[in-house]
């Protein structure tokens, strides 16, 4: 059995309900990121830019990530 189980998501999923804490992470309208297109093959690369600013508490996963990694002294794997 896990000591903590932490989620990170954009909505209240399952996962989020059984997390002992859940960190809020934008939406693809919240950020600039890059997405795949083609159905299941893949074929391109597009940009997508943030629309709105995040909101409320929402970060981006990756700073979510580089800020545990901080917090934990890892921050090499960024």
């Amino acid at each position: 059995k896990l000591e903590t189980v932490i989620a990170i998501d954009n909505q209240w999923t399952s996962t989020c309900r059984f997390a002992d804490i859940v960190l809020p992470a934008t939406t693809q309208f919240e950020r600039n990121d890059l997405d795949q297109y083609g159905n299941h093959s893949n074929r391109g690369i597009i940009a997508m830019k943030q629309v709105v600013p995040p909101q409320f508490e929402a970060r981006n996963d990756f700073d979510i990530f580089r800020e545990l990694c901080r917090r934990f002294n890892r921050e090499e794997a960024f």
